[in-house]
């Protein structure tokens, strides 16, 4: 899914403003399915092919996509036996990037918000100064 430009126009400002964000991304890109009505043709159904992480900066885009480059190349040395599930840059940022291997099982937006919660605790913890327990919530919006 990819934001509309008002949920565009506020993931840019969150981010700026230094809200954390994890990205998951998939080990390959896959085309997309639409109705041709959607995308300005005659056709029903049609596959489309959409550039990954186009909705980021292209700093950020660079970064995410020369991660999941690097992660795959370690892949192809590594037993499919041996992959972990998800594989997530070490970065102390607030843009954090993950990518989901080909043994990752569809995991809940909860499983995700986990994940994200616990990457971000540390950084989270040295500006409020405490330490916060993960507590599931509603997420006001998800990208993946």
């Amino acid at each position: 899914m990819w934001p509309t430009s008002e949920q565009l126009a506020a993931l840019r400002s969150r981010i700026a403003a230094g809200a954390c964000l994890l990205v998951v991304l998939p080990l390959v890109d896959s085309p997309a399915t639409a109705l041709g009505s959607e995308v300005g043709l005659d056709d029903d159904i049609v596959e489309i092919t959409v550039s990954a992480l186009d909705w980021l900066s292209a700093r950020a885009r660079r970064r995410g996509l020369a991660f999941r480059r690097k992660i795959l190349d370690e892949l192809e040395r590594t037993p499919v036996l041996l992959r972990p599930a998800i594989m997530v840059e070490q970065s102390p940022g607030n843009l954090r990037f993950a990518v989901k291997t080909s043994r990752a099982p569809d995991a809940a937006d909860l499983a995700f918000e986990e994940l994200a919660d616990h990457l971000f605790a540390a950084r989270r913890d040295a500006r409020s100064g405490e330490r916060r327990r993960w507590l599931p919530r509603r997420r006001r919006l998800v990208l993946s």
